[in-house]
């Protein structure tokens, strides 16, 4: 009984899998952007809209970035602290491969039985492979980084 009470909670947490470059650092497309350490890269307005939705919501949140090939979990916590997100990052998604991203996280939720979840990344990579999640996925534009706009997405695509 008990290991049902928590298989059931976890169903109805809220995840966010959230890429970091085009998200939480906006870069114009013909620059390197590669700024995870240049604390004046990364954009005020979207870590305000994360600790939104983190206020809201309370939501996991697994990383979905490259960085999570080269930043440990903690690496990654630390810095999002510093840069003032309020939340918790959860984990970061293992075997991360930008031409499978997508298809990871459907994997992933699957195994952990995820209902309500959003996707939080400026690029494409594998939609196409997995069109069944492309509802839950939020697509900023890579030079503005997680806007208001989209943050408004973001609830209405939890509470459709």
């Amino acid at each position: 009984m008990k290991y049902l009470k928590y298989f059931e909670s976890k169903k109805n947490d809220v995840y966010i899998f959230l890429d970091i470059d085009g998200v939480c650092i906006p870069f114009d497309e013909n620059s390197n952007h590669r700024y995870f350490e240049d604390k004046e890269k990364w954009s005020k307005e979207a870590i305000t809209n994360l600790n939104n939705f983190h206020k809201k919501y309370k939501p996991n949140v697994v990383i979905i970035s490259s960085y999570c090939n080269e930043k440990t979990l903690k690496e990654l916590q630390d810095k999002f602290i510093e840069m003032g997100f309020k939340g918790t990052i959860t984990e970061k998604l293992k075997g991360q491969k930008s031409e499978i991203r997508f298809s990871l996280v459907k994997k992933y939720v699957k195994e952990n039985n995820i209902d309500k979840f959003v996707i939080i990344d400026d690029i494409e990579h594998d939609i196409k492979d997995v069109p069944e999640i492309k509802k839950n996925w939020c697509r900023p534009k890579s030079n503005k980084g997680f806007t208001k706009e989209d943050l408004s997405d973001c609830y209405k695509m939890l509470e459709a």
